[in-house]
């Protein structure tokens, strides 16, 4: 069944995707004065791997040049950090810990004023991330790139992240995800997300690339509030029509 998505199917599988050529699959730059607070909530990993680094200018050019240079720190041992903790720039790799909460702060410190890259392991649409200041205010990105070599050059690229409350319906989701792959699978390259599925009482980690996918149970939602998230990463994504199918698929 060619871009067809079975549910119970999926439920059975073991995670295993093909891996990208970069080992971070997102870069942004920001302005630290001094230091900043990387926020984050619950997605579909346990960790995420980044590294903060110096930049010289706040473009997707100097994104990517950057991207060679902290090529090799992502295949060296980590820092594990918990929730609440500090680091600065430099050659270390550091995961973050995010598991046990509903939000994880990490505090990126800096000695000089500039301009600073994050590189991360997953995409930050992925876990509701953002950057703010010392007032609490959400801070602007001078400039940001998905590293997805295979079309990296293509201006038509683009990420889509979609969120809404509520439980799906499981048979609504499966004809969704089926029309959706057989009409658009090659032009979507990724998906990734957590799902909330009616009569489910834990999360569906969910993963795909082009017409193939991957999922498996999560961590019980047990008091957390039901919602579902799932980025697109793709050629010509239409937000809106990406956002309507899946509103359909919320239960009644």
């Amino acid at each position: 069944d060619v871009g067809g998505f079975d549910l119970r199917r999926a439920l059975d599988l073991k995670p295993g995707f093909l891996e990208p050529e970069y080992p971070f699959e997102w870069g942004g730059v920001l302005h630290i004065d001094s230091k900043a607070t990387f926020r984050l909530r619950n997605g579909p990993d346990p960790a995420m791997s980044v590294v903060l680094e110096p930049i010289g200018a706040a473009t997707p050019e100097a994104l990517k040049e950057t991207a060679e240079r902290v090529f090799t720190r992502f295949s060296a041992p980590a820092d594990m950090l918990q929730p609440g903790a500090t680091f600065p720039p430099g050659e270390t790799l550091r995961t973050l810990t995010l598991t046990g909460a509903d939000r994880y702060d990490f505090t990126l410190a800096v000695d000089r004023p500039g301009l600073y890259a994050l590189f991360t392991e997953h995409l930050p649409e992925e876990f509701d991330a953002g950057f703010f200041d010392d007032a609490g205010v959400k801070m602007d990105l001078a400039a940001e790139h998905v590293f997805n070599p295979e079309h990296e050059h293509d201006d038509t690229v683009r990420s889509v992240a979609l969120e809404l409350d509520g439980a799906l319906d499981g048979s609504a989701l499966n004809a969704w995800l089926s029309r959706l792959l057989q009409t658009q699978g090659p032009d979507i390259f990724r998906m990734k997300g957590i799902l909330a599925i009616e009569g489910e009482d834990r999360r569906f980690v969910f993963q795909g690339v082009h017409m193939l996918f991957d999922g498996q149970p999560g961590d019980p939602w047990g008091d957390r509030r039901r919602s579902s998230r799932l980025v697109f990463i793709g050629r010509d994504l239409d937000e809106v029509e990406l956002e309507r199918g899946l509103r359909a698929c919320l239960a009644a």
